[in-house]
């Protein structure tokens, strides 16, 4: 598993991916409803829209099996949102943590953030699990300033630099050696 910037080669598999209703389940939005150019439109976007990391995840033979983002980074309130998802056969495999070990170090060490927040669907139960298996902890809500769609239910996580650096000392959970 490597993580890489999203290159136009990946549109094919991503599409893939948000067609396929299991691989697709918890997705906030309308992810059937894109189209091939809209997903070669977003990863043009992700090149060059500032805020915001996109990196694709991929097997050993460089295969996107996934997707983990640092979304709405504020380098003032030195926060950001942070999501990944993976391709149903991907999933159960310790790769998701190996990723998102990737972009937290970014997002904590590269970018200085303070703190990232992410959310997910309430019947989402292994993402809630993944969130907590990481250091992520349960929030009351949204963080300050957040103004999520107030007809979709969500689960809200939050993990600290400190939580971050102390799991990373520890070597447990997300940041352990072995995967």
């Amino acid at each position: 598993m490597s993580t890489r910037e999203l290159e136009f080669e990946d549109a094919p598999a991503l599409l893939a991916w948000v067609q396929d209703p299991e691989g697709s389940r918890y997705f906030m939005g309308d992810a059937a409803g894109l189209t091939l150019e809209d997903l070669e439109a977003f990863i043009l976007s992700a090149r060059i829209t500032q805020g915001e990391i996109h990196l694709a995840v991929t097997d050993g033979e460089d295969r996107l099996i996934g997707l983990v983002s640092l979304k709405q980074v504020d380098l003032v309130k030195k926060q950001g949102e942070f999501s990944i998802g993976l391709r149903p056969a991907a999933q159960g495999r310790g790769l998701a943590r190996a990723a998102a070990r990737d972009l937290l170090g970014m997002a904590f060490e590269t970018l200085g953030l303070e703190s990232v927040y992410m959310y997910t669907d309430p019947a989402n139960q292994a993402t809630r699990i993944f969130n907590e298996r990481c250091g992520f902890q349960p929030l009351p809500g949204p963080p300050d300033g957040i103004r999520p769609d107030p007809t979709a239910p969500r689960v809200w996580y939050g993990l600290t630099r400190s939580a971050y650096r102390q799991l990373q000392a520890e070597k447990a959970g997300l940041f352990r050696e072995q995967f």
